[in-house]
C-alpha cells in the first residue's frame, strides 16, 4: 500500500507540474549549456543549411520506443552521437535534449535522441538498457540511410539518462562500439549511503527498489544484509574496470545526487587507470546553473572530447 501511495504521489506530482521531480532543473541545464555565444554562434546551421530532421520514428514495439534524428547531408560517413534524456527515470522525452542538435549536426554527426521505457510502465534498468541498445541497432540497420560510419560513437546523458549511458557502455557490448561517453550530473553508486540521506528517504527507496527489481525496506535493512547485487548491477561504479572514455560534470549542491557519489566513481577509474575529465561545479544544483563561468568550459569540453574521440 505505501509504495501505492508513493507512485500514487510521484504521478500527481508530474500531472501538476507538467513534468516530474529533476526535470524541469534539467531542462534550465540544458538551456544553459548551449548559452555559450562562442561556441553557438558559430555552430548553428544556417538558413541555407538542409537539416535533416524527423522526430516521429519508431524503432521497436513499445509505445515508448521513439527516436528522432538529424544531420547534414554530406558525403563522407558520419559518426552518430546518441543523447538520452533525464527525468528520474519516471519521465522525460526526447525533445529536452534537442537544444544539442544543431550543435552536434553542424559538427558532422548524427543526432539522435531516443525515449525508452520507464518505472511508471514496470521498466527496471535492465530494460532500460534493452533500449538503449535496440535504438543503436535500429540505427545500424538503416546504416546506409544514414550514411554512418559504424564503427565508432558516443552516448550523451542528463541525470538519469547520464546513468543510463554509462551502465550501457560500461556494461554491454553495443552494436556499434561506443567510444566516448558525456555524462552530466549522473547517479553512479547506489551503495552510497549517502543517497538515502537525500530528501525523502522512501521516495528514494521507491525509485530504486522499482529500477532494480528490489524490495528494500529501509535503510536498517541495507545495514544488516548489505546491498542487494541488483543495487550493483545497476551501479556504472561496478564496471569501471570496462570503462570507456567519459566526461563528467558534476555539481557541489545536487539537491537529488549526493556530492559524494561520483567522485566514488573517478577513484575506480583512477585504480583502473581508464581515461576521464570531470569539470566540477561547486556552487551548483543539479542544474549547474549556480556557476555560469564554467558553462562555455563545459560546452568546450564535450565537443573536443567528441572530437578527439570520434576522429
Amino acid at each position: 500500500m505505501k509504495r501505492l501511495l508513493i507512485l500514487f504521489f510521484l504521478v500527481l506530482t508530474a500531472c501538476q507540474s507538467g513534468s516530474v521531480p529533476g526535470v524541469s532543473s534539467e531542462l534550465s541545464s540544458l538551456t544553459s549549456l548551449l548559452s555559450s555565444s562562442e561556441i553557438v554562434s558559430s555552430s548553428l546551421p544556417s538558413s541555407e543549411d538542409p537539416l535533416v530532421f524527423d522526430d516521429n520514428v519508431v524503432y521497436g514495439t513499445d509505445e515508448r520506443h521513439v527516436l528522432e534524428y538529424a544531420y547534414l547531408p554530406s558525403e563522407s560517413p558520419r559518426a552518430m552521437v546518441m543523447l538520452v534524456h533525464g527525468g528520474s527515470w519516471i519521465g522525460g522525452d526526447k525533445s529536452m535534449m534537442r537544444p544539442y542538435r544543431d550543435v552536434l549536426v553542424q559538427q558532422g554527426y548524427l543526432y539522435v535522441s531516443i525515449n525508452y521505457r520507464l518505472l511508471l510502465s514496470g521498466a527496471t534498468y535492465v530494460e532500460m538498457l534493452n533500449d538503449l541498445g535496440l535504438a543503436i541497432q535500429f540505427i545500424r540497420l538503416n546504416a546506409s540511410f544514414f550514411n554512418l560510419d559504424t564503427t565508432q560513437m558516443a552516448l550523451f546523458g542528463v541525470s538519469a539518462g547520464a546513468h543510463l549511458s554509462l551502465l550501457y557502455a560500461y556494461s554491454r557490448t553495443s552494436p556499434i562500439p561506443i567510444d566516448y561517453v558525456v555524462a552530466l550530473v549522473p547517479p553512479v553508486d547506489f551503495s552510497d549511503p549517502a543517497f538515502l540521506t537525500m530528501g525523502n528517504q522512501e521516495l528514494q527507496l521507491f525509485q530504486i527498489n522499482s529500477l532494480t527489481g528490489t524490495n528494500v525496506a529501509d535503510a536498517e535493512e541495507l545495514e544488516t544484509s548489505g546491498y542487494p547485487q541488483p543495487w550493483l548491477d545497476a551501479s556504472p561504479i561496478t564496471y569501471a574496470a570496462t570503462a570507456v572514455p567519459s566526461l563528467f560534470a558534476y555539481a557541489g549542491q545536487d539537491e537529488l545526487i549526493p556530492s559524494s557519489n561520483l567522485p566514488r566513481l573517478l577513484a575506480e577509474l583512477d585504480t583502473f587507470e581508464k581515461p576521464y575529465e570531470s569539470l566540477y561545479f561547486p556552487n551548483s544544483g543539479h542544474s549547474l546553473s549556480g556557476d555560469p563561468e564554467l558553462i562555455p568550459l563545459l560546452n568546450q569540453k564535450i565537443l573536443t572530447g567528441l572530437s578527439v574521440s570520434l576522429d
